[in-house]
């Protein structure tokens, strides 16, 4: 998402200084990119009040808003490592709000964030999604990041937490698994260009196939059957293996059972049924919850003739139809160019905006493109489809699956890939301005398509 804090002030004037981050969704992007009411500096006092937004306009609104959100990030207590590691240190016997989470939730968050210079700009939401709104929205304000609390709670107000209360002392036997298991997955897809699926496979493999079993699982507690749920989601999302699916699904029910699904959970559940493209599935889980504002499952059509796992085939997004349509590729041309893109990932649209600046370059791309989004994107049907009419030069599909594809080993966007009668030829990966129109020249150039 796109944060916009207001940094410094100089002579009268707001300097402004945009910050990126990952979040879970998007709500806040909106709610900073659509707000905000000028600030006038004036020697003499004024009478303020609250913006209404009947009688302002979006540009005022998104200023109040950015005044706003700066002013959290000035009364929070925490902006640096160190700034954290005093805060600990002083409230270890007091209490704070992040004493809602485990002690092992607790550590994973706090590592997962990222300091830089002007605070906390990254975060892994995972272990804060299951608590209240009240509970998020606390732990969030001590780092100045308050507005972030409506992406994990998907803009609802949650009353009551769906984790069990912490408990100090041992870990259990599944808990001390999962942290293995978190902090090696940090590892392994830290490391850019890999093939992550396998490793991570053979890891969940080793710490949880014996654990999800019905039988064994009777008597877990519920904290330890939403690790393993996520454990499982994890391995899904990497692999799209449709074996990972059916273990969250046995933690799924059971934790059905016992009243402890989060709203999160259907949504993970959902999408990992997409991912490992059980549509059958998908489909009949949609239905089933249809009071969980799970994103609605377009219709879906094969006309791949059931190819095999070596044959390459897409999902393409219809225009005219809320409809998904599974066809084969053709890889077997002399030179062909293969770009991962996301409409949803700015980079992505910098690059299509940075391209009109070469037109001779921008035509011979675009006369041997196939434009595709990775596996897991499917669930932002609504978004592609938009994409697609807004620009019919452009269609962008979905890559079924990694299988029969020459290059894997990467998924993320954008990344352009170029081939020859099928084999990967030259590759370039990340889109940081005009200064890569020369990764894309070479490319094309060892395809034969560039002089």
């Amino acid at each position: 998402m796109r944060h916009i804090q207001f940094l410094s002030h100089h002579s009268g004037q707001f300097v402004s200084h945009i910050k990126c981050r990952s979040s879970l969704g998007s709500l806040s992007a909106i709610v900073l990119a659509l707000i905000a009411i000028p600030i006038t500096l004036q020697a003499s006092p004024v009478t303020y009040l609250s913006p209404d937004v009947t009688n302002i306009s979006v540009a005022q609104l998104r200023q109040y808003y950015a005044w706003r959100s700066r002013m959290d990030w000035i009364r929070a207590p925490i902006h640096t490592r160190a700034e954290l590691k005093k805060y600990l240190k002083a409230t270890a016997t007091t209490g704070s709000p992040l004493d809602s989470l485990s002690l092992d939730a607790r550590k994973r968050f706090l590592s997962s964030i990222y300091f830089g210079p002007h605070g906390a700009g990254r975060f892994d939401f995972s272990d804060l999604q299951y608590l209240s709104t009240t509970q998020v929205y606390k732990i969030l304000a001590l780092f100045g990041e308050q507005s972030l609390a409506i992406d994990v709670t998907d803009g609802q107000i949650r009353i009551r937490s769906f984790q069990p209360v912490p408990k100090s002392g041992k870990l259990s036997t599944i808990q001390r698994k999962f942290n293995k298991y978190w902090n090696k997955v940090q590892v392994i897809t830290a490391k850019p260009g890999r093939n992550v699926g396998q490793p991570i496979s053979n890891l969940y493999d080793q710490l949880f196939a014996l654990e999800q079993k019905p039988k064994l699982l009777a008597g877990v507690a519920n904290g330890d059957l939403r690790l393993l749920f996520r454990a499982a989601g994890t391995a899904a999302f990497y692999t799209y293996d449709a074996k990972y699916a059916r273990d969250m699904r046995i933690d799924f029910v059971l934790m059905e059972k016992h009243h402890f699904l989060a709203p999160s959970d259907y949504h993970e559940m959902y999408k990992a049924y997409i991912e490992t493209r059980q549509f059958a599935m998908a489909r009949n889980f949609y239905l089933t919850y249809p009071q969980k504002r799970l994103t609605p499952f377009p219709e879906y059509r094969d006309e791949s003739g059931h190819a095999s796992k070596s044959k390459p085939t897409i999902l393409v997004v219809s225009t005219t139809r809320r409809e998904l349509i599974r066809r084969p590729v053709d890889l077997d041309k002399s030179a062909l160019v293969v770009i991962l893109m996301d409409p949803n990932c700015h980079f992505c649209r910098d690059l299509n905006r940075e391209l009109r600046s070469r037109p001779k370059l921008k035509k011979v791309l675009y006369s041997h493109v196939i434009w595709l989004a990775p596996p897991t994107t499917e669930l932002e049907f609504d978004s592609l489809q938009a994409w697609d009419k807004a620009h019919p030069d452009q269609h962008v599909n979905i890559m079924y699956s990694s299988e029969g594809w020459p290059m894997s080993e990467v998924m993320g966007t954008p990344i352009f890939f170029f081939l020859s009668r099928g084999h990967l030829e030259a590759k370039h990966v990340g889109w940081l301005g005009k200064k890569d129109f020369s990764a894309l020249e070479k490319g094309l150039e060892a395809i034969g398509l560039w002089k």
